[in-house]
């Protein structure tokens, strides 16, 4: 294994935007700590400290690596910027973007976590209404009505009742994307009022 790939297995290196499942659902298994999954953390750690000491380094040196995970920790990262001209929610409560079909939408709060992975990065806190699509089904188009499901789309947040009514006047991060790690649009709107 490489060094860097030494340095995430033993936790020296981000690797958050991975994902991970908790323990309690992954029969045991951890990769929170470490960038492996393990039923024995201490141990695991010992093991993997011991072979990057034996390469001739300190536990400090994992820190020059970046963060595993290339677009996926781009998109944890994202700042979303205003809309474009005819993006957003409209007087109508119609969702427009730009870019294509889409398989999952949020509207989140202006200055949520932008969402990443499953299975425990991908329903930030705040997430005001999230849709998806199964695999198997076509994705949706631009011009669907806020808090509205029809077809194949799954409303999985909020999990039970309508979404949220938005505020008008205050600020929203609409955040589409074609598939799990595919943005399509990221941007922040003004509820009409």
């Amino acid at each position: 294994i490489s060094d860097s790939g030494l340095a995430m297995m033993a936790g020296l290196a981000d690797s958050v935007a991975l994902g991970a499942f908790l323990a309690g659902e992954n029969n045991g298994f951890d990769r929170t700590t470490l960038g492996v999954p393990t039923t024995d953390i201490p141990r695991m750690k010992a093991l993997l400290l011991a072979e990057w000491e034996r390469r001739g380094f300190a536990p400090e040196d994992g820190a020059k690596y970046p963060a595993f995970g290339g677009p996926l920790v781009d998109q944890l990262k994202f700042k979303p910027e205003p809309c474009k001209e005819g993006e957003g929610v409209d007087g109508a409560g119609k969702i427009r973007w730009n870019g294509g079909e889409a398989r999952y939408l949020y509207v989140l709060p202006e200055g949520a976590a932008s969402p990443g992975v499953p299975p425990n990065l991908d329903e930030p806190a705040g997430t005001l209404w999230l849709i998806d699509v199964p695999t198997k089904e076509a994705p949706f188009a631009s011009g669907l009505t806020y808090g509205a499901v029809s077809g194949a789309q799954r409303q999985r947040l909020p999990a039970a009742g309508p979404a949220p009514a938005l505020v008008p006047g205050a600020r929203y991060h609409l955040h589409v994307l074609r598939d799990i790690g595919f943005p399509i649009t990221r941007c922040l709107f003004t509820a009409p009022g």
